[in-house]
């Protein structure tokens, strides 16, 4: 496996790119003429695009070439971002990715490379930041004796009116069953998936899948306020419009800052299959606050998280095909099972605009 780490340095008035292999003494650097304030109008511009953009809006045919056409100044980003040191990616068959300020929220997998999107081309995994790698390859068990999970701990939560509209409910519920049939095991679903029980399941599993609801609320201690919404035990899971709302169900929201109480020793991988679950805050010398940050101070050697409400029914083919493909060649790591569930949806008329796939973001270990 040839690995190269692509780290950016976002500055005033241009973007600094190193380029760091095994078979080179020293990191190749790369300047970019783009601008932070430049940079901060693409970031804003995308979402603008992901918020607006309903597929479902297109016959099918037109999906695809109605999304790349909305998404031309994000596809131009993504050649000035990556074109430079293609040539030296020549023989590189993985990707690690370390962006920095607004690129933390941009899905470079998503990017356009040619004719291929990066994901076609490489297998990519991120990083918050580069001296991760070691700290995640340490606490990966299977790097130390090749174990495979046996003890997952699986979970679906839903609101009450997701209990009434169904369609939330049915895909949380059949994300987890059928990760269950790999192990054997029965999820824990509905009321049972409460915020005790988690705690006093998570600390023992070695692999953690939420299909819940996840937010992320700004503000000055967004460790405080981006969380999870779980059960009590005699009510579904609450939603929220807004942070104050959190104080008044403490029994039922697990925030980022709880989560820094877990500790993830044998954990292969953290699911938050949730809206939004990699939504962080950027502070001073690019500290990134929020869920991702409170898994990996836990212990987790790789998460797999999403930048954007991802629809549900595509949801449940990604983790379909993502958690059979590991599961069966573990040997080939998660970012191979993570490109092979994209690919899958890339192939699938219904599911091939980035809208179903770009949101997801495998962060850590990518064995």
């Amino acid at each position: 496996m040839n690995i190269a780490l692509l780290e950016y340095f976002v500055m005033e008035h241009s973007i600094l790119l190193l380029l760091v292999r095994k078979d080179l003494d020293e990191p190749l650097s790369y300047q970019i003429d783009i601008g932070e304030a430049q940079l901060n109008q693409h970031k804003a511009a995308f979402y603008q695009r992901v918020n607006q953009f309903n597929p479902n809006s297109y016959p099918p045919g037109l999906r695809k070439a109605i999304y790349q056409r909305q998404l031309a100044d994000f596809y131009q980003l993504g050649e000035q971002l990556l074109t430079p040191c293609l040539d030296d990616l020549a023989d590189i068959d993985l990707l690690y990715i370390v962006p920095h300020k607004a690129l933390h929220y941009l899905p470079f997998h998503m990017m356009r490379v040619g004719e291929q999107y990066l994901i076609e081309r490489f297998l990519v995994t991120y990083l918050p930041v580069s001296s991760l790698i070691k700290f995640c390859q340490q606490k990966n068990p299977y790097r130390s004796d090749k174990s495979k999970p046996k003890n997952p701990m699986l979970f679906a939560s839903w609101h009450c009116d997701d209990e009434r509209g169904g369609l939330v409910k049915q895909t949380h519920l059949d994300e987890v069953e059928q990760l269950g049939e790999h192990f054997s095991q029965k999820a824990t679903v509905g009321l049972a998936a409460s915020k005790q029980a988690f705690f006093d399941e998570v600390n023992d599993a070695d692999l953690v899948h939420l299909a819940t609801h996840g937010y992320f609320f700004d503000g000055d201690n967004v460790m405080e306020t981006s969380g999870l919404s779980l059960s009590d035990g005699q009510s579904f899971a609450p939603s929220f419009t807004d942070a104050e709302q959190i104080g008044e169900h403490q029994s039922q929201f697990v925030s980022a800052h709880e989560l820094l109480s877990c500790t993830f020793n044998q954990c292969h991988l953290v699911t938050l299959s949730t809206c939004s679950s990699a939504k962080s805050d950027n502070l001073a010398g690019d500290e990134l606050m929020g869920l991702s940050r409170a898994l990996f101070y836990a212990g987790a050697p790789t998460v797999l998280l999403t930048l954007w409400p991802v629809p549900v029914n595509s949801k449940l083919a990604f983790m379909r095909v993502f958690y059979r493909v590991w599961l069966k060649h573990q040997h080939k790591g998660k970012a191979y099972a993570f490109q092979q569930a994209t690919l899958a949806l890339l192939r699938n008329e219904d599911f091939k605009t980035p809208f179903h796939w770009g949101g997801y973001c495998l962060i850590g270990d990518w064995l």
